[in-house]
């Protein structure tokens, strides 16, 4: 049900000169449209149980004329002038939290000047440029008197939202968890075949003007909403690797460095998605087409820290395989930095760009549009023709409807807002399909909790097996007082080949963003144990006893992204962790992913050899990074698998074309489904493979609802061509 609005009142009374509205019937609308979140309801029920006393003072300020009103008397809406007023005031008290359940088109936490809807509750909506336009007399408006007649009251709660118009008693036909690469690419196919698709994702909606300028606005880039901290950036700690991720609205392209490598054909011949499809024929075709919405173009800004890689690349005689970046970012032939053009990528159906102007800045947000993030293309195509997004928006749960164990007959989603500590405005959505795109943590960590909580008991026990972090490790140089500013250029523009596996880039922050320079340290080698840290500590003070104010500016973190370069080491060796729903001994209280199994190395000779030659052409020090070095625990912004794809539920959570096991029309696109260590940056991967899975739904005028996972191989082509 969808009621038009007017300044946190639901009918804009003067245009309505002849509806004549019972009281009791406001209140009724108000608790199908507010639910639990009702100082609005408790006003009209206060006014409705002493009424005779309400309407007294009511009437001695003038409000009303002498009388009462009950249940069934009517009063005409010019009688309801300033009474509304007065309503209007309480509606400001709560409309940040009420507000996607009192009006018909939400704000999706669009940023204006600078500020969030949840910012602007003391403010009139209702008289803000971006209002939805008001419904006159009609059918359409339910409070007009030709409606009232035939109106079916309905309870659901996403309807009553006033979003996703039903069909067949489903809000929306897909919904898609996540906004990252799965998640966008799986809500834009799905919207251009014709289904009513729902985007729920937990981070915040971004744009180029509130991004954070450097990495000392920890509220602005962390994202930790218990603390306060509504980033977009994460850190999260476990045994076995730390983990970098984002999350917001576009997932972690907003945060990625936007480098878009395909790997090696190796990659599909290990495994457990080897034999399932011939994954060599038909991958090319979908990286083709995620290469194109993603407009991936060889980095022509080439910044210090590349011109030194490039020459480290020479002294250690791997000069040839040398190369620049494959990124998503606008670096036009024409035009200086910084230049708007319009769209130059979808024929004037995406938004207008601007030229790279090699700030180093893509880790930290694109503040100048240059960026190829997933809200500049394929959400925000999604968004265009239809898909709606829900910010802020953490999914709570997820079961099949009507009892149907296989979820056939639908499912039901229940959602909280997730930046809030108390006013959590639960909500309920319904739906024909799921997709699962919260990235590999988010993904393994959500279907765990249903697991357990028998919501999707189901899911195959494989989850959490076979996760992998691409066998990383951060490395780098920082030379004090270069003559160059080393954060120059694009986050990622170049890398080199050290031997057939060892894959390494040249990584930096903009300028001003040097919090990561806490976690540096002198490069120290040897195995991971006591002895390595014996082995650090002697080197840290043999440097402070050779150079000492050097040493000491090199361990502070003043200046370190104009002095620093982080080589990022991958290695496309086979290594897996396994991720479990445990109770961890420092916190009987609750259950957490926990890391289990081998460790995977954080010393990688090779790397720290090359780190020292690197180091040698500048003058500077060689480094590490702290934790590899305390605490044997790896970095890696790259953590694949989890749900990954197989032959059966003996081997994995969802078959080649990312069915789950166990459930009917329920899908998972996201890094979690990757079954092998890629060595490169999986960003291009993660999409390629979304690509394929959404090829296999057929328009949605063909959809039978009855989609299964299959046990065992596939070699079939998918069932439509997908298009931009």
């Amino acid at each position: 049900m969808q009621l038009p609005r007017v300044d946190g009142f639901p009918a804009p009374l003067p245009s309505h000169a002849g509806a004549q509205l019972p009281l009791s019937f406001v209140k009724r609308v108000f608790r199908v449209h507010v639910g639990a979140e009702g100082l609005v309801i408790r006003s009209l029920h206060l006014f409705d149980r002493i009424r005779d006393l309400g309407v007294r003072l009511l009437s001695w300020v003038g409000i009303l004329r002498q009388g009462t009103i009950s249940g069934s008397q009517l009063a005409r809406p010019q009688e309801f002038c300033l009474l509304r007023q007065f309503i209007k005031r309480v509606v400001g008290a709560v409309r940040g939290l009420a507000h996607p359940f009192l009006f018909l088109q939400p704000l999706h936490d669009r940023p204006l000047q600078g500020l969030g809807h949840q910012s602007l509750g003391f403010l009139d909506l209702g008289q803000l440029p971006h209002r939805a336009p008001l419904l006159r007399e009609s059918k359409g408006n339910p409070l007009s008197p030709a409606s009232l007649g035939d109106r079916k009251w309905e309870t659901n709660d996403a309807r009553a939202a006033g979003r996703g118009g039903q069909k067949d008693g489903f809000d929306f036909d897909f919904i898609v968890i996540g906004s990252g690469f799965g998640g966008s690419v799986a809500a834009h196919r799905l919207v251009e075949k014709g289904y009513r698709v729902a985007v729920m994702e937990m981070g915040r909606r971004w744009a180029p003007d509130n991004l954070p300028h450097t990495s000392w606005s920890i509220h602005r880039w962390f994202w930790r909403p218990r603390l306060g901290l509504r980033g977009f950036f994460n850190m999260r700690f476990f045994r076995h690797a730390t983990i970098f991720h984002g999350c917001a609205v576009g997932g972690g392209s907003i945060t990625y460095a936007s480098t878009l490598l395909p790997p090696g054909d190796k990659v599909w011949e290990s495994g457990s998605w080897t034999g399932l499809a011939d994954w060599k024929t038909e991958m090319p075709r979908h990286y083709a087409t995620a290469a194109r919405m993603l407009g991936i173009t060889e980095n022509k800004i080439l910044g210090p820290a590349d011109h030194l890689l490039q020459r480290a690349a020479e002294v250690s005689g791997v000069e040839h395989t040398y190369y620049c970046t494959k990124v998503g970012i606008f670096q036009p032939a024409a035009g200086v930095p910084g230049q708007t053009f319009p769209d130059p990528f979808f024929g004037g159906d995406g938004p207008a760009r601007s030229a790279c102007i090699a700030c180093g800045g893509c880790m930290m947000g694109c503040r100048y549009g240059a960026k190829n993030t997933l809200d500049l293309n394929y959400l925000y195509l999604a968004e265009k023709h239809g898909a709606h997004v829900f910010p802020e928006t953490k999914v709570v749960d997820v079961r099949p409807l009507d009892g149907a164990s296989d979820g056939s007959t639908g499912y039901e989603v229940r959602t909280v807002k997730s930046t809030a500590w108390m006013q959590r405005q639960p909500r309920r959505f319904t739906c024909r399909a799921v997709v699962f795109s919260a990235s590999s943590l988010g993904t393994m960590e959500l279907l765990f909790h249903l697991k357990e909580k028998r919501s999707l008991p189901a899911i195959s026990s494989e989850l959490g097996q076979h996760v992998r972090t691409n066998s990383e490790s951060l490395i780098g140089a920082r030379t004090p007082g270069y003559s160059q500013d080393l954060s120059q250029g694009i986050a990622i523009g170049s890398g080199i080949y050290i031997d057939e596996h060892t894959h390494i880039e040249a990584v930096r922050y903009p300028a001003g963003s040097d919090t990561m320079g806490f976690l540096t340290t002198i490069l120290t080698d040897g195995r991971p144990g006591p002895r390595r840290i014996a082995l650090w500590l002697k080197n840290v003070l043999g440097s402070l006893l050779r150079r000492p104010f050097q040493t000491v500016r090199v361990l502070q973190p003043r200046g370190w992204a104009k002095e620093f370069v982080i080589l990022l080491c991958m290695q496309a060796l086979e290594g897996e962790i396994e991720m479990r729903w445990q109770r961890p001994w420092f916190w009987p209280f609750h259950k957490f992913l926990v890391s289990r199994g081998e460790k995977v190395p954080t010393y990688i000779p090779k790397a720290n050899e090359f780190a020292k030659k690197f180091a040698q052409l500048t003058g500077g020090f060689a480094m590490s990074m702290l934790p590899e070095i305390l605490f044997d625990v790896p970095g890696t912004a790259h953590c694949i698998g989890g749900c990954v794809i197989a032959d059966s539920p003996a081997h994995g959570v969802v078959d080649a074309r990312h069915r789950v096991f166990g459930y009917k029309n329920m899908y998972v696109c996201d890094g979690s489904v990757v079954a092998a260590n890629l060595g490169v940056n999986p960003s291009l991967t993660i999409t390629a493979l979304a690509e394929r899975a959404m090829s296999f739904i057929p328009p949605a005028q063909w959809m039978t609802w009855d989609n299964g996972a299959q046990q065992g191989g596939e070699l079939s082509s998918d069932l439509s061509e997908t298009t931009s």
